[in-house]
């Protein structure tokens, strides 16, 4: 049951980011409008161009892949939008890449997490923290630290949770990471 129950946490939390984001992104696309260009020019860098190249946001093995699994307990299938990087509480987390910090909340399944907006519909999302450094509005360099790594539950094991996402729709990021 307790299983069920962090599956289905988990979905929830992922359909309240995507809402989030797809909010943001229909903001953006009014400015695009309005001004003829993103509101406020930050200095993103073209996330295309560094697919493969992007710093790790720290180190550690990787433990859960991005895709679908199969719930040893339930039998059913699930889909990791990331990856989960085992880490010892505590560990320091660095951005992968300049953006705003956009969002920084707890859900559940998630604990506490930061979403960085990258520009041109890019996000990175890191979960499973035991601390945030950036605040709401903040804008993070390529190599900050960021956060401390924790645990989304009692019953969980430290590690980080990182997405990369494109509007909505989530990426591989063992294909954007530096090999």
């Amino acid at each position: 049951m307790l299983a069920e129950q962090q599956a289905q946490d988990i979905s929830e939390s992922q359909a309240a980011i995507t809402h989030y984001i797809e909010e943001l992104e229909r903001r953006r696309q009014e400015a695009l409008k309005r001004k003829g260009r993103i509101a406020g020019d930050l200095p993103f860098e073209d996330m295309q161009k560094n697919k493969g190249k992007l710093l790790w946001p720290m180190r550690g093995k990787v433990i859960t892949q991005f895709g679908r699994h199969k719930d040893p307990q339930l039998k059913t299938w699930t889909f990791n939008r990331g990856i989960d990087i085992r880490a010892k509480e505590g560990s320091e987390i660095r951005a992968v890449a300049p953006g705003l910090v956009v969002l920084s909340d707890w859900y559940r399944g998630y604990g506490r997490f930061l979403l960085i907006d990258h520009g041109l519909g890019y996000f990175t999302l890191y979960a499973h923290l035991s601390e945030t450094f950036p605040q709401l509005g903040d804008f993070v360099q390529t190599g900050e630290p960021i956060a401390t790594s924790g645990k989304a539950g009692l019953n969980d094991t430290p590690k980080l949770h990182f997405e990369i996402l494109k509007g909505k729709e989530p990426l591989d990021p063992l294909t954007w990471l530096k090999k």
